[in-house]
């Protein structure tokens, strides 16, 4: 999810690594990086899907691999497990949401259309 990089740095154990602060409470941690991304460093925004490093074996690592960690409030939680918070829109804005945006689904899909054609 997107977030906020809280600390991005290299310690013994888990080699490079950044934490993520998400809202919420959540904080991801992902270690043993070979390298970090250019242009990531600590204060920076995140969008989920940004390259923030790449797959190393860095720290006590004894072999090529990202370890992802997940934390709520401190505490750790099973990322096999884990069911990420959905982002639903209120019930009481849907139909707004439909007739605000059914004029311009209607223009993507002519676009789509006559480019497709040709």
């Amino acid at each position: 999810a997107d977030g906020k990089i809280i600390q991005r740095k290299y310690s013994k154990s888990a080699g490079k690594y950044v934490k993520i602060k998400h809202a919420n409470g959540y904080e991801t941690i992902y270690m043993h990086f070979s390298r970090f991304a250019r242009g990531q460093y600590v204060g920076k925004y995140v969008s989920q899907g940004d390259v923030i490093g790449y797959v190393g074996a860095t720290g006590y690592a004894t072999g090529p691999h990202v370890d992802y960690r997940i934390k709520k409030f401190g505490k750790y939680l099973n990322p096999l497990t884990f069911r990420s918070p959905s982002k639903k829109l209120p019930k009481s804005k849907i139909a707004f949401f439909k007739k605000t945006t059914s004029k311009y689904l209607a223009l993507l899909n002519s676009s789509y259309e006559v480019i497709a054609l040709k």
